[in-house]
C-alpha cells in the first residue's frame, strides 16, 4: 500500500532521513580510517587548531621533500645558507625573466638571454656537475668548431645542388675531387662568399631562431646529420673533433664521461674504416692525451646499436662488443642494444646467448652493462622496452613516454636502475611544449632516480649547464636537489668501486668549494 506523508510533516521526514544516513556514512568513515590505522583510535590526521594545520602541512612538505632527495639532507650549516642564498639567487632570476619567457617559451628563443644572465653564467657554469652518461659521439661535440677546423682543411667540398633524399643542399663531405659540378670545394666558395658563406654553414647544421615553425623541425634536425656526417666520420678530423669535445665538457664542471658510439666506420682520402677496433685505437690514444692534461678526468664508451646496423643481427652486435670488452675495458662502458628495431625471434637468440654466456665460467668477470636508449616518439614507447627491463638494463635512456607505464617504472625501481632524460631536446623536437613540466619532475617527486643527459648538444647549440638551468629554474630544484642529480650521475657511472670512489672523492673537493663560494657572497641577503 502507498503510504501519504502529509506536507507539513515532509520536512521533518526528510531531516530524519537525512540525518540517518548523514550518521550512516560517518560510521563508514570512522571504521575505513580506524582500519586504516590498523584499529587505533587516535586518528593522527584530525585538525582542530591552526597548529594543527600548520604541523600538517610541513609533514608534507617534508614528506615529499624527503622522497624527492633521499640520501642528501645534511646538517652541515655551510651547505644550509649556500641552499639559502642559491634560492634568492633564483629568485631573482625568475623576476628577470617573469615577464619576457613564460614557463611554455621555446629554449631556442631564450637561449641568448639565458647566456647573458649572471645568474646562469656564476652559478650554473660553475657548478661540478659529476658525470655526464648520456650523449652520443656524433652529437656532443661544438658543431661550430667542427664547421671552422674541417674548411680549413684541403679537399673539403659542399653540395650545391637541390636537396636530394640522402644529401640535402649543404652537404659536407672530403674526397679527392669532385664527382660532377654540384659539389664546389669550400675553400673557394670562402674565397668567393667570405663571412656571410661561414654564417650559412653554421645555420645550415644547427637548428635556430629561423628554423620557424618549431612544430616542423624534426626534418631540419635530421637534415643537419645528413649534411655533417661526412666531417664527422672524417678520420683526420675525429680525433680533435673528439678532444675539441671533452675539453669543452671539462670547462663546463664536468668529472666524467660516458658517450655512445655506433661504430659506422670512418673514412680518409685512400679508403674507408669499417673496423670498430680502429675506432676503439683512437679513443684510447685520446684518454691517454686526456688523462695527461686532466688527471682527474675520465672517459668511457657505450657501443651503440643504431638503425643503420640494422643488417647485422643483435646477436652479432652483443659477441662484437663483448670481444672489445674483453680487449678494452678501460674504454667500453656498455652496450646499448635497443635503438635499432628487432623482431622476436631476433631477442630470443640474443637472449640465448647472453644466458650461455653468463653461464659460461671463463666470462665470469666479464660483465658488460646494459642501456636502453629507444627513438624518441610522442605516442608509444619502443617495443624493446619490455626486454631491456626484463633484462635489468642499467640505465633507461630518453624515457620521455616512461611516466604512462607504472608497472615498467616499478619495475625499474626495484632493480635499482636509472632513468636518463634529455629535456632540452625533447622540447626542441616537438615532444614538450613546456619544461617546467616535463615528465623528469614527475620521475623526482615519485623517487625514481633520475640522470641529466645533454643528447643533442651540438645541433642544438646548447652546453650541459643549459640542463642544469632547467632543472634549477623549471623544475625548481633547490641546491640539495642539484647536488642529488650530480651524485645519482656518480653513483650510476660504469666504473669500479675503487674508481668510482676517487671520483667522488674529487667531485666532493669542488663542491665543497662551490658551497664555499655561495656561503662567502650570501651577506646579500641581510
Amino acid at each position: 500500500m502507498l503510504t501519504l506523508v502529509p506536507k507539513h510533516r515532509i520536512g521533518n521526514y526528510m531531516k530524519g532521513t537525512l540525518n540517518y544516513i548523514s550518521g550512516y556514512f560517518y560510521l563508514v568513515l570512522v571504521a575505513i580510517v580506524l582500519s586504516a590505522c590498523g584499529g587505533s583510535k587516535e586518528v593522527s590526521t584530525a585538525i582542530y587548531t591552526v597548529h594543527d594545520y600548520k604541523t600538517k602541512r610541513n609533514e608534507l612538505v617534508k614528506k615529499n621533500y624527503e622522497r624527492r632527495f633521499e640520501g642528501t639532507y645534511t646538517n652541515d650549516s655551510m651547505e644550509i645558507i649556500a641552499g639559502d642564498y642559491f634560492e634568492l639567487l633564483k629568485r631573482r632570476q625568475r623576476e628577470r625573466i617573469a615577464d619576457i619567457f613564460p614557463n611554455s617559451k621555446h629554449f631556442i628563443d631564450q637561449r641568448r638571454f639565458i647566456n647573458s644572465s649572471p645568474f646562469f653564467e656564476n652559478y650554473i657554469r660553475t657548478l661540478p656537475k659529476g658525470g655526464l652518461l648520456h650523449g652520443h659521439s656524433l652529437n656532443l661535440g661544438d658543431y661550430f668548431w667542427l664547421a671552422d677546423t674541417a674548411t680549413l682543411y684541403q679537399n673539403c667540398y659542399m653540395y650545391t645542388g637541390q636537396d636530394e633524399e640522402s644529401t640535402p643542399h649543404g652537404t659536407l663531405k672530403f674526397m679527392k675531387k669532385a664527382p660532377d659540378t654540384k659539389w664546389r670545394e669550400v675553400s673557394s666558395l670562402k674565397e668567393i662568399l667570405g663571412e656571410d658563406f661561414e654564417e650559412e654553414i653554421h645555420n645550415s647544421i644547427t637548428i635556430g631562431k629561423d628554423d620557424y615553425p618549431y612544430e616542423n623541425m624534426r626534418k631540419k634536425y635530421h637534415d643537419c646529420f645528413k649534411r655533417i656526417d661526412g666531417l664527422l666520420r672524417y678520420r683526420p678530423l675525429f680525433k680533435d673533433y673528439i678532444m675539441n669535445m671533452v675539453e669543452g665538457l671539462v670547462k663546463d664542471g664536468v668529472q666524467y664521461l660516458e658517450f655512445h658510439s655506433s661504430f659506422n666506420g670512418m673514412y680518409d682520402l685512400e679508403r674507408s674504416y669499417q673496423n670498430p677496433e680502429q675506432e676503439m685505437d683512437l679513443y684510447v690514444t685520446i684518454q691517454n692525451k686526456i688523462k695527461r692534461k686532466h688527471p682527474g678526468f675520465d672517459f668511457r664508451i657505450i657501443y651503440n646499436v643504431s638503425e643503420s646496423q640494422a643488417k647485422m643481427t643483435l646477436y652479432e652486435h652483443y659477441k662484437l662488443a663483448l670481444k672489445m670488452y674483453e680487449s678494452y675495458p678501460t674504454v667500453l662502458a656498455g652496450f646499448d642494444f635497443a635503438t635499432a628495431d628487432y623482431s622476436e625471434d631476433e631477442m630470443d637468440a640474443f637472449v640465448k646467448t647472453y644466458l650461455e654466456i653468463k653461464a659460461d665460467p671463463y666470462y665470469a668477470d666479464i660483465k658488460i652493462p646494459f642501456h636502453f636508449n629507444p627513438k624518441e616518439g610522442d605516442k608509444e614507447l619502443h617495443a624493446n622496452i619490455y626486454d631491456a627491463v626484463v633484462m635489468k638494463s642499467k640505465r633507461v635512456g630518453y624515457s620521455y613516454e616512461l611516466y604512462k607505464y607504472p608497472a615498467l617504472l616499478e619495475e625499474i625501481k626495484a632493480y635499482n636502475g636509472v632513468i636518463e632524460v634529455s629535456p632540452i631536446s625533447n622540447q626542441v623536437l616537438g615532444y614538450n611544449t613546456n619544461l617546467a613540466d616535463h615528465p623528469a619532475i614527475l620521475y623526482i617527486n615519485h623517487g625514481y632516480p633520475i640522470i641529466i643527459g645533454a643528447n643533442n648538444k651540438g645541433v642544438m647549440k646548447f652546453d650541459f649547464s643549459h640542463q642544469f638551468y632547467v632543472a634549477a629554474i623549471e623544475w625548481d630544484l633547490d641546491l640539495r636537489g642539484i647536488k642529488k642529480l650530480i651524485m645519482t650521475s656518480l653513483e650510476y657511472a660504469n666504473l669500479p668501486d675503487w674508481k668510482k670512489k676517487d671520483l667522488i672523492d674529487i667531485w666532493k673537493k669542488d663542491w665543497d668549494a662551490y658551497v664555499k663560494k655561495l656561503v662567502d657572497q650570501s651577506s646579500e641577503m641581510f
